[in-house]
């Protein structure tokens, strides 16, 4: 009985490991090498303003004492981030670490941020804070590759759907801060997708997020794409399928292949879904 319980308890834990996408150990590896490096500039960083500040008559404002705090809260934030990629994986039955690592990566570039926006206050740019933004830049790199719904790094650039038929786009926007930006319609998500040089099909580009994911990203500016002055076909498997053009927000029929090379050729038709087609009205057509 006691070893039947014992199977029970040790499968529900692994049940919900499993429900945390663990960052794989090559990305963990290259993360932490990075965090060591970060924790090193940082610790210059803290140094040497202190220095700065002190050797010019022995006393340090109020402005500059902001600056070495948030150095040392930077300091701070780089040797939490570092305990919870090392410990991300240690679990012991029911009690055990997880968390949202690239949330905790965030947390890093907003200090970070808030470092750098005070010593620019003071017109202070020492190249070790440059070379530490670019270290941050390398380990969101490094989540990119990550594909877990919670890691923005990865989302960057893939469209996401909330509750509704909304569906955004999310983008970077600077290290650690992302945007989503909601399609206007159907024909925007097409439009987008094509004039990008991304994909045939959006759909491919959908990833799922969890609403509350979705509803802590900021909002930006609203996508609007059309297909005006620019030939489409319906997306099916039709052999008598027309071509249209839009124009001054109608379609027209083309008539012949011969008019479709005129406006550039079958690699200039675009394939889209019906509901796009349908919500132009038909103008003249074009012999």
């Amino acid at each position: 009985m006691r070893k039947i319980i014992l199977i029970s308890i040790i499968m529900g834990v692994l049940g919900m490991v499993n429900l945390f996408s663990y960052i794989p150990s090559y990305i963990k590896e290259d993360i932490l090498k990075l965090n060591g490096e970060l924790h090193s500039k940082a610790i210059i960083i803290a140094q040497k303003s202190y220095e700065h500040f002190k050797g010019w008559d022995g006393r340090i404002s109020e402005r500059e004492q902001k600056v070495l705090f948030s150095s040392e809260s930077f300091i701070a934030s780089v040797n939490l981030f570092g305990k919870l990629v090392a410990e991300s994986e240690s679990f012991y039955m029911r009690d055990y670490l997880t968390t949202n690592l690239y949330n905790a990566f965030k947390y890093v570039a907003d200090y970070f941020y808030q470092l750098k926006e005070d010593m620019y206050s003071l017109r202070i740019s020492p190249y070790e804070l440059r070379e530490a933004e670019y270290i941050l830049n390398d380990m969101e790199r490094e989540f990119s590759s990550w594909g877990s719904s919670r890691n923005l790094a990865y989302l960057n650039g893939y469209y996401v759907k909330g509750s509704g038929d909304t569906v955004y786009l999310i983008r970077r926007v600077a290290v650690g801060k992302y945007e989503k930006r909601a399609f206007s319609d159907l024909e925007s998500i097409f439009a987008y997708t094509y004039f990008t040089r991304r994909k045939k099909d959006p759909w491919k580009l959908l990833r799922k997020i969890s609403l509350k994911t979705l509803a802590s990203i900021p909002e930006g500016e609203k996508i609007k794409y059309t297909f005006e002055g620019k030939m489409i076909i319906e997306k099916s498997k039709r052999a008598d399928r027309p071509v249209y053009l839009i124009q001054n927000g109608k379609k027209h029929p083309l008539t012949s292949p011969a008019v479709v090379e005129r406006y550039g050729g079958w690699k200039k038709v675009y394939e889209v879904p019906e509901g796009v087609i349908l919500k132009y009205p038909t103008g003249e057509e074009i012999k």
